[in-house]
């Protein structure tokens, strides 16, 4: 059964999100730009996404209608497995830039990465308080801060977990990032206490897996996300761009740096500037 839960977050949504915080951390202009340049109806930019974030699409679809068929006391044999990797794919193909994947050979990886799922973590998994998307499609929202963790779970042993594809594992490390740090704040803030925080990640290496990794939050998640947050709203609330730092190490596949003259947007001077660097490099190396 498909799930009454959408993964589709309203575009004109308001409040600080992680994504925005996450965008913000990795480069100021790039958060700025993701709250300033809105269509004309006042939504959030779709822009084309690389295969690995398309493929992470298809994965976090098939994965939800996977959980909320355990949670509702189906049994996940073959033909609802088959029906969550058609429910990932067909989300994927509604996506800007899914035409340039192989669709081939995402099925056959995405077949792989939810069959394994079933096997190994799902059982893991404490369904009775568990809720998918935030709050069963509601983001979690306390003050002007809001979030949508993919898995929550409620009751005397709180929990929050996010599926990842990636290339490479995650370390202990990214237990302490902006994101992780922002959902154990929006937790406590809204249930008053903290949560385990964990990712369950679908490596995709030679020989793929998943990847299970958590910790306790502590007083130290809240502190971080209090930072990332100050800074954050500093950031998006600057008059100008021209205001703000850069991270040109992030311009090659940044969207920003495209042209969208319908909205009178000329694109980040910046990742224009360092594309036309590189293909001034690659020529001369030619």
């Amino acid at each position: 059964m498909r799930p009454p839960i959408s993964k589709a977050i309203d575009p004109k949504r308001t409040g600080i999100s992680k994504s925005t915080i996450v965008a913000t951390n990795l480069c100021a202009r790039k958060g700025w730009y993701g709250e300033t340049i809105r269509d004309s109806d006042g939504r959030r930019l779709s822009v084309p996404m690389p295969e690995r974030v398309l493929f992470g699409t298809a994965l976090d679809e098939a994965i939800q209608l996977v959980i909320w068929n355990a949670r509702e006391g189906q049994v996940i044999d073959t033909e609802l497995i088959d029906e969550a990797i058609q429910e990932g794919l067909g989300a994927m193909a509604s996506r800007p830039g899914a035409e340039e994947c192989d669709p081939v050979a995402i099925e056959f990886e995405l077949v792989i990465a939810v069959e394994t799922f079933v096997r190994d973590i799902l059982p893991t998994l404490s369904l009775k308080y568990l809720r998918l998307q935030g709050d069963d499609g509601e983001s979690l929202r306390h003050g002007e801060f809001i979030g949508t963790p993919d898995i929550l779970i409620l009751g005397d042993e709180p929990a929050i977990w996010d599926v990842k594809s990636s290339a490479r594992s995650k370390a202990a490390r990214d237990l302490w990032s902006p994101e992780m740090s922002h959902y154990a704040a929006l937790y406590e803030g809204i249930y008053g206490s903290k949560p385990l925080l964990g990712y369950l990640t679908w490596v995709r290496t030679k020989v793929p897996k998943w990847q299970v990794i958590s910790m306790q939050s502590t007083d130290l998640h809240i502190e971080l996300a209090t930072a990332h947050r100050a800074a954050t709203k500093a950031a998006i609330n600057t008059p100008t761009v021209d205001a703000l730092p850069f991270n040109t190490a992030l311009c090659g596949s940044c969207e920003w740096k495209v042209t969208r003259p319908e909205l009178g947007f000329g694109g980040c001077s910046i990742g224009q500037a360092v594309a036309a660097m590189s293909e001034t490099e690659q020529g001369e190396a030619n």
